[in-house]
Formats: structure tokens, sequence, C-alpha cells
């Protein structure tokens, strides 16, 4: 009987045994066949995606600042001409909304754009591989002209207001209670104006330095030395164009 018995044990354990290697075996198929080769290459894969950034075609590039210019113009041609408040108080509003456009335009062409500059870094021929360094070279480059754009665009939209609500105020003929305002709101953005003409972030600070800089364009071509392998096995210069969107 104990016999018996102990044969049952050795069999269920040969048979649990046995499901389990066949279990693992089964597993082990499972994930050798994965279709691996069938998987997109993630360089090609990001080549094919951002091709249609490269063939692009913008009807009007400067249809921001266009259509600034022009509010900008009716808003104070408007507001010059008009004798009723409720008027100059809308033809402001235009007139705001032309700088705030002119401004728009200001930053979309110092911004950079990620997507590009990665694109071309993936389509340099001449360069096969980069290091950390570079990456992070690029990504340094990248978050500092965001910045700058940032920065850049404030000053300038702070300080057309500025100017313009002074206009409003000495120049036109507004009424009191406007004029009061105009004052006022000219004040807040002379101050915006101040700080944004001095006050850098981090990354813009590390790579664009201290000084004072409130140019309104800069070249979007970013540039610096690949120290990666490569066919040539040298030292590479290798420049990264980056998209200015308007």
């Amino acid at each position: 009987m104990i016999k018996m018995k102990l044969k049952i044990i050795i069999i269920f354990v040969s048979i649990s045994c046995n499901i389990s290697a066949e279990t693992i075996e089964n597993n082990t198929i499972n994930i050798t066949n994965t279709p691996t080769d069938s998987k997109i290459d993630s360089t090609n894969f990001f080549v094919q995606q951002n091709a249609n950034i490269e063939k692009k075609y913008l009807f009007n590039p400067y249809e921001k600042i266009i259509s600034g210019v022009a509010a900008f113009l009716i808003g104070n041609i408007g507001y010059y001409t008009s004798s009723s408040s409720v008027l100059k108080v809308a033809y402001t509003g235009i007139q705001t909304v032309g700088i705030i456009n002119i401004s728009r335009s200001i930053y979309a062409a110092n911004s950079p754009s990620l997507e590009k500059s990665f694109y071309n870094l993936m389509t340099n021929p001449t360069v096969e591989s980069y290091s950390k360094k570079d990456l992070s070279i690029n990504l340094l480059q990248i978050f500092a002209q965001e910045e700058r754009a940032k920065r850049v665009a404030l000053f300038y939209g702070s300080t057309f207001i500025t100017a313009q609500y002074a206009i409003n105020a000495f120049v036109y003929k507004s009424p009191g209670n406007l004029k009061n305002i105009y004052i006022f709101l000219g004040g807040v953005n002379a101050l915006v104006a101040i700080y944004s003409a001095f006050y850098k972030g981090n990354y813009e600070k590390y790579y664009y330095g201290n000084s004072i800089d409130i140019k309104p364009f800069i070249s979007t071509t970013l540039n610096f030395n690949s120290n990666s392998n490569s066919n040539s096995n040298n030292n590479l210069t290798t420049g990264i164009v980056l998209n200015t969107k308007f």
C-alpha cells in the first residue's frame, strides 16, 4: 500500500514537472517568436515622421507680423480720428492686438524647433552616432534659445504697449479717465519691459552669457563639435538648422 502511494506521488510529481517544463518552453517560444524583424527602426521611424517638416510649405511666413502691423495702424488711425470714448477704447483694443501679434512674430522668429533640430541630427550623413555630450549641447542650445525667444518677445511687446499708451495719453486727445488708465497700464508695462531686458533664465544665461541682449532677431543655426565616432573618425562640426516658425 505504501509502495503504491509512493508510485502515485512520483507519477504526480513527474507530470507536474513536465507541465512546468512545457509551460516554460512555450513561454520561451513566445518570447523568441516576437517579430523583432518587423520592428521599425527608431531612427528611420523618427525621420519618416518628421520628413514633412522638411517639406512643409508655408504660404506666408510673415502673416502674423503683417496682420499685427495692419491692426496697429488701423487702431492708431481710428483712435486719432474718433471723438467717442467708446470707440477710442475699441481702437485701443485693436492697437493692443496688433502689438501682441508683432510680439508673437518676434517670438516665432527666435523660437527653435525640437523636432527639426533632431531631424537634422538624424539625417546628417557625416555623423554616424552622437555622444551624450553632443546631445546635451544640442538640448542646451534649444532651451537657451527658447528662453531668449520668450524674454525678447515679452520685452518688445511690453515696450510697444508702453509707447502706445503713452501716445494715447499725451499725444492724442484722450478723456481724463482714459488718460489715467493709459498712464497706469503704461507704467506697469514699462516695469515688465525693464525686467525682461535684464532678467535671463538659467539656460540663456549659461549659453549666451550675462550681457544685456535685446536684439529682436538672431540666427537660428546651432553649431557644435561632435566628438562621436564617424566614418572619418575625425571631429566634425555639425550644423543644426532649426525650423523658424511664424
